[in-house]
């Protein structure tokens, strides 16, 4: 082919190659426009439904105030020795829940329930907690009551998991 046909070609062609590009970025253009209009519905819609979750949640803590919460995991090394140690002396005023995982084992509302544990102040379970003006309070028990239990302590659980309460009461 020579220098001549070549040229032919590409000038018979061009027209059809730009039409081809333009009509490329026109879909390009229009797709990336469509992707943009969708996140941002996609982000309006996500603000709405927190609002309204944090709305909800908020009416959720007013309306349980005063609500005592002792949280554990089904740690195997600890469960055992909590279920059977600790939970028989807990004032029974006090909600117990279990966390199979990250779901947690309870007639409260789960979805609530499930922000609070993840929003905790003081990371670690076992974790008591109690709802004071609108805020849920809570004190990681981890170090204590597994250094007892690692000790061979436990009887002094109970006594330390009431001076917790204790202190959590006192914020009312």
């Amino acid at each position: 082919m020579s220098y001549v046909s070549l040229h032919i070609i590409i000038h018979c062609f061009s027209p059809l190659i730009a039409a081809l590009f333009n009509q490329t970025m026109q879909i390009l253009t229009v797709t990336l426009i469509t992707i943009f209009i969708l996140i941002v519905v996609a982000f309006i819609k996500d603000s709405k439904a927190r609002k309204k979750f944090n709305i909800q949640y908020q009416e959720y803590l007013q309306n349980n105030e005063g609500l005592e919460v002792f949280c554990y995991t089904n740690r195997l090394k600890f469960c055992s020795i909590i279920e059977t140690h600790l939970i028989p002396k807990i004032d029974k005023s006090v909600r117990i829940i279990k966390l199979e995982g990250k779901e947690p084992q309870t007639d409260l509302n789960k979805e609530f329930i499930s922000y609070a544990l993840h929003n905790i102040k003081e990371v670690g379970f076992p974790n008591i907690m109690k709802i004071v003006n609108g805020s849920l309070i809570d004190f990681s028990l981890h170090k204590t009551i597994y250094d007892c239990i690692n000790n061979d302590n436990v009887e002094v659980i109970p006594k330390l998991i009431n001076d917790k309460l204790n202190k959590l009461r006192s914020l009312e």
